[in-house]
Parts: C-alpha cells; sequence; structure tokens
C-alpha cells in the first residue's frame, strides 16, 4: 500500500489527518476543535475524516491537514508508556496514542513545508528551489496560497515574502 504521495507505507511509520475549525472560518467559535485520523488507507481515511466533521459538528467548517513528516509508532510508543506510568488513570487512551504521535520527538522523517501566502509568490519560489537541486515532493493548494513539501536546506538564503519555512507542520489537503 502506498500514501497518498506515491510513497510506500510501512508498518513502522504512519501520517495523520487533522481537521481543525480555524477561528476565521467559524468567527463564532468559542472552543477550537480538533479531530485526528491515523491514516492506513488515505482514499478510506479521508472519507472518515469528513464523515467525523459532519457528524460531530455539521454547523462547523473544518480545515483538513496532514502531518508532513511521518510519525514513528516506536518513538510514540515510548511517550505513551511514559505518560501512562506518570498517570496511570488517563481514561481517553486513544486520545493519549494520537497526542504522542504528533509529539515532534516521534517525528520518522525531516521534511519542510514551505507556506506561501501568496498566489504570485508560487513561481519565484519554485525556481529558486529547482536552481538549488531541491526537490519538491509535494505541492497543495491552500486557501491563501500553497503549501511545499521539500527536504531540508540551509534556509539562511531562502528569502521571499508572505512565504515561511515550517520543519513540522501540516499540509493543507481539503475543506470539510
Amino acid at each position: 500500500m502506498h500514501d497518498e504521495t506515491g510513497e510506500k507505507m510501512t508498518p513502522e511509520s504512519c501520517h495523520i489527518y487533522i481537521a481543525i475549525d480555524r477561528k476565521r472560518d467559524n468567527p463564532n467559535n468559542t472552543n477550537k476543535i480538533a479531530i485526528r485520523q491515523i491514516i492506513s488507507n488515505p482514499e478510506t481515511d479521508i472519507e472518515i475524516i469528513k464523515h467525523k466533521c459532519k457528524l460531530l459538528h455539521p454547523d462547523k467548517t473544518f480545515r483538513i491537514y496532514r502531518t508532513v513528516n511521518k510519525r514513528s509508532y516506536a518513538k510514540a510508543f515510548k511517550q505513551f508508556q511514559h505518560r501512562l506510568i506518570e498517570d496511570p488513570n488517563i481514561t481517553k487512551i486513544d486520545s493519549l496514542w494520537k497526542t504522542c504521535l504528533l509529539n515532534p520527538k516521534s517525528k520518522a522523517e525531516r521534511k519542510f513545508l514551505i507556506d506561501i501566502d501568496s498566489k504570485t509568490e508560487y513561481n519565484p519560489v519554485e525556481e529558486w528551489l529547482k536552481y538549488h537541486n531541491i526537490i519538491i515532493y509535494e505541492s497543495s493548494f491552500t486557501p491563501n496560497g500553497y503549501h511545499l513539501i521539500t527536504d531540508p536546506f540551509d534556509s539562511r538564503e531562502f528569502n521571499f515574502p508572505n512565504t515561511e519555512i515550517k520543519k513540522d507542520a501540516l499540509l493543507f489537503i481539503r475543506m470539510a
């Protein structure tokens, strides 16, 4: 089985979908809601998280994101064990497990997300990356611009307006 980027999925790691009801999409929001889904089958799991959003909060608009970096089950499991030892009365085991997977210490790979908040900055950024032989693994339209996933690089010379490099972020997938 392969993930949405065509990479072979392994039993040692996973990506996670996260649906978030952002205040800019839900102006009357008082509580921030996040729904998380571990990805084992991208096509099925995107439908599951969309269904959860509509079933649990039909009046909300959600943005669905995916982790840029895969998460290591082994690294997350160590954190999970420590948290259970520290507090054996934890009742939301599924929530704790997803929290441990999302912890930056659980990253299984190191990729950058370039967040471009301008429709006009995509081409100059893409040209700069190509000139410096930096591979763009995936790109995604966002409501305000683009997300690009790349290998890590020396970012000191990377200087574009309305553009930010993030080391462990969430890739925009779609609205729900």
